[in-house]
Order: C-alpha cells, then structure tokens, then sequence
C-alpha cells in the first residue's frame, strides 16, 4: 500500500500537475509568449514539489530550446529551429545566429534587423519557444528506489 501511494503521489506530480501548469500557460500564451515560461522544478520529494524560488521575469533562451520562427508573407523563411548547444541557431539567409542568452523579444529584433539589412523590406518576424529545454525530475525520499526522470515541455 505504501508503495502504491508513493507512487501516485509521483505520478500526480510528474503527469496531473504540469498538466494543469501548461494548460494555464497555453491559456494566457496570447498575452505574451516569453513571461509564461513554466517555473524551474528543482526536486520531488514524499513531502511535495519543491519548485523555483525565484521565477524569473523574462524567460531567457537555452540551449536544446526549440522556436518556432515565421517571417510574414515569405513562407520559405519559416523554421522550426533546435537552439544548439553552442547557443547558436541555424537560419535560412542569415546563417549562425547566437540566441542564447536573449529574450524572445531581443531574438525577433535580431531576426527582423538582420533580415532588414540585406535582404527584405520591412521585414516582421515572430519567434516563439515551441519547446523549452529538458529538464531532470529528481524522486527521493520515501520511495523504493530514488531516481531521475527526465521531461521536456512542449507549448501547444
């Protein structure tokens, strides 16, 4: 019985919760992609979920994050994008952008900018975090066996 319990109480916390987190970010993910980005989990413990104490404003971009860039009215410059783990994106015309670091919002300037300069007029583009970064889910306490799951959030 003791086991079962601990269990569902894991799963609560791994499946049932972000769940409810990401179904409330969705909600308000029209009002501004970059401030809902999900809070850092840091442990899982028999006593509950130990998250973040200090939730930062904007989010800032990290490596195996993946955006979602649209370029309006040139659908050949619409990606879907992995940030590798030099902090670098790949990026049709521009080539090797460093985002890492930036905020959506300095991201998208960059984008437009450097479309601007070379190559379009007056040219708008959208990026949004379609994935953030995976993070480790780390179960300790009262449990059989403690161990380290690892889970990604998708935005959709």
């Amino acid at each position: 019985m003791g086991r079962n319990k601990s269990e569902a109480i894991f799963l609560f916390f791994l499946i049932i919760l972000p769940l409810g987190l990401a179904a409330g970010s969705c909600a308000s993910h029209q009002k501004s992609a970059s401030k809902n980005a999900p809070a850092p989990v840091s442990a899982v413990s028999a006593s509950g979920l130990t998250l973040g104490s200090k939730p930062t404003e904007e989010y800032l971009i990290q490596p195996e994050d993946i955006l979602q860039i649209t370029v309006y009215e040139e659908p050949d410059l619409t990606a879907r994008v992995r940030v590798g783990g030099n902090g670098e994106i790949n990026f049709p015309l521009l080539g090797r952008l460093v985002v890492a670091g930036l905020t959506v919002g300095a991201v998208q300037e960059k984008i437009t900018l450097a479309l601007g300069e070379d190559y379009l007029v007056n040219p708008q583009a959208q990026v949004f975090i379609d994935t953030y970064h995976a993070r480790n889910v780390f179960v300790t306490g009262a449990v059989t066996r403690p161990w380290r799951e690892g889970s990604g959030r998708t935005r959709r």
